[in-house]
């Protein structure tokens, strides 16, 4: 074993380094930083008497999503293109490996001698390693799926693991039903006659059959509660922000990163950057309610005047529900098929350098994908935990 990565599910660096220290408990642990901000750390063991092994980590996460996306999009585009013996297997590591939000690289040149520690925090964390560049490994140091395409499990324990599965190009898919395979074909259709990159095995979004839309109550409390955090993100003075609120009676609309970004009276650039990028969302959330007619290609930001002038006119929370209309589910997933398969274009080419094709923005592309994702309850995530790996 020469190289090993840990890949995890939750990218809070507290939780994380909890962990670590339960599985490295005979090891000394120096983490570069406090609990909610390390990004390195060191391990020693004692092999001896006047001996010790070193092990150097480095953590990437969810939260430097520059960094981070890619590396996962690069991992889904290699797994999906193995010829797999066990095709469910290889579905639900695909499945595994989009809920990821952090990795944990290793560095020794004795990673044998933590090879017990190493496989207990995959397990305590249910996660899954990459070793060698070659293999999948679980907690129980079993092989997942190796390039090779071997597998030596039978089933992968994966919550909600109908998500996303299999490939609508197979002649017969499990798991799978009709409205998936007929949407993703009719996305690639339409991405094709606009000359956007597409791939086969870029697996099915969710099925009509599935997917229970967030209610339109959600909805709405979450259109207001995106428009008011974006309003500040763009510098508007925290009375007005205030009265915004009380206006609306929105106090409890707000998500935890939401509420903490709201109260903060001194918010730094780049809170207010992405903040503010959710205009894309609101747009998104108003196209779902009914309120602007046909979403247009995202190749450029949306008018945010005529955004902030809709929830401006509806005075209130109760005006709003009762002028609005959620858009049908048949709708909404189209959509989000769509931009699925278009968020990938757009990694694929910040991969290789590329500019995005067809003239789409990738910040557009990506904020649509989010709130989408959102709306058609994927992997019944939470606003601040939504999964947008392709």
């Amino acid at each position: 074993m020469n190289n090993f990565s840990a890949f995890l599910a939750s990218e809070n660096p507290e939780e994380i380094a909890s962990q670590i220290n339960i599985a490295f408990s005979d090891c000394t642990i120096e983490f570069n930083g406090p609990n909610n901000a390390w990004k390195q750390a060191k391990i020693s063991k004692k092999t001896g008497w006047f001996s010790k092994k070193t092990l150097n980590l480095q953590l990437r996460s969810f939260a430097n999503p520059d960094e981070f996306v890619p590396m996962i999009q690069g991992m889904m585009n290699f797994i999906g293109q193995i010829e797999a013996s066990n095709l469910k297997v290889k579905h639900k590591l695909m499945v595994k490996v989009q809920r990821t939000k952090a990795s944990i690289g290793f560095v020794s040149e004795a990673l044998a001698d933590f090879e017990e520690n190493l496989f207990q925090l995959i397990l305590n964390s249910d996660g899954y390693a990459f070793v060698d560049g070659t293999s999948w490994l679980n907690g129980n140091k079993e092989l997942i799926l190796d390039t090779f395409g071997i597998s030596q499990i039978e089933d992968l324990d994966v919550p909600d693991a109908d998500v996303r599965l299999g490939q609508a190009e197979s002649d017969s898919p499990d798991d799978l039903f009709q409205s998936q395979i007929q949407r993703k074909e009719r996305s690639i259709q339409l991405l094709k006659t606009k000359d956007i990159p597409t791939i086969n095995h870029l697996p099915c979004i969710e099925a009509d059959e599935e997917v229970t839309l967030r209610t339109k109550e959600a909805v709405v409390k979450r259109t207001i509660a995106v428009a008011i955090a974006a309003v500040k993100g763009e510098g508007i003075e925290d009375n007005v922000i205030t009265s915004v609120i009380n206006q609306f009676n929105a106090e409890s609309f707000f998500s935890d990163e939401e509420l903490n970004f709201i109260k903060n009276t001194e918010p730094s650039d780049d809170e207010r950057m992405k903040f503010s990028w959710r205009y894309e969302c609101l747009w998104v959330l108003l196209w779902s309610l009914g309120y602007i007619k046909d979403l247009s290609e995202p190749t450029e930001i949306c008018d945010v005047a005529t955004a902030v002038g809709f929830i401006r006119d509806s005075q209130n929370y109760d005006k709003m529900f009762a002028e609005s209309n959620l858009r049908s589910k048949n709708e909404i997933l189209d959509a989000a098929d769509l931009i699925y398969r278009m968020n990938w274009a757009c990694v694929n080419a910040r991969i290789k350098n590329q500019e995005p094709p067809a003239n789409l923005d990738a910040g557009v592309v990506h904020e649509r994908y989010y709130v989408l994702n959102w709306l058609i309850n994927a992997m019944n995530e939470d606003w601040d935990h939504i999964s947008t790996h392709s």
